[in-house]
């Protein structure tokens, strides 16, 4: 039996949800965790972490620690955990507002599939290692989840 291609993507994705789901009813830190590392991280590291991270990071935004994420930068905050519609940073990869775009180059727009990943990180509460303040986003490597250290 055969499928076509969408019905085959719409089935991919609802199989790829209901074991997210199942995963994070089993342990909703380490899910979480989970899918920062290998959905949010590699995209932060490759496409955002040369203007927002470091010392003096553009717009006074750095996205590589927990405490600078949810601190904001020149704009205000733009992650809102829980709430991806009042994210600005939801706002700024969607391309809603043009002076806030990102990222600022075309080659490097995020795909949809990639902005979805962002709002639903968002939605889970924008998690990350450790959960501490201080928590560091320096390798595009995920890392594996340390009971205890992260949840």
């Amino acid at each position: 039996m055969t499928f076509p291609p969408f019905r085959f993507a719409v089935t991919c994705l609802a199989l790829a949800g209901s074991a997210f789901s199942a995963a994070a009813a089993e342990d909703p830190a380490r899910a979480g965790v989970d899918f920062l590392e290998n959905k949010i991280r590699p995209v932060l590291v490759e496409r955002c972490f040369k203007c927002h991270g470091g010392e003096k990071p553009q717009g006074k935004l750095r996205l590589d620690q927990r405490h600078f994420v949810l601190q904001g930068g020149k704009s205000g905050r733009v992650v809102l955990p829980g709430d991806p519609s009042g994210s600005l940073l939801i706002w700024a990869i969607r391309g809603v507002d043009q002076e806030l775009s990102m990222p600022p180059d075309e080659k490097d727009q995020l795909t949809s599939e990639e902005v979805q990943n962002f709002v639903m990180w968002i939605q889970l509460g924008a998690p990350f290692p450790g959960a501490g303040w201080g928590s560091v986003l320096t390798s595009a490597t995920p890392q594996p989840f340390t009971p205890g250290r992260d949840g």
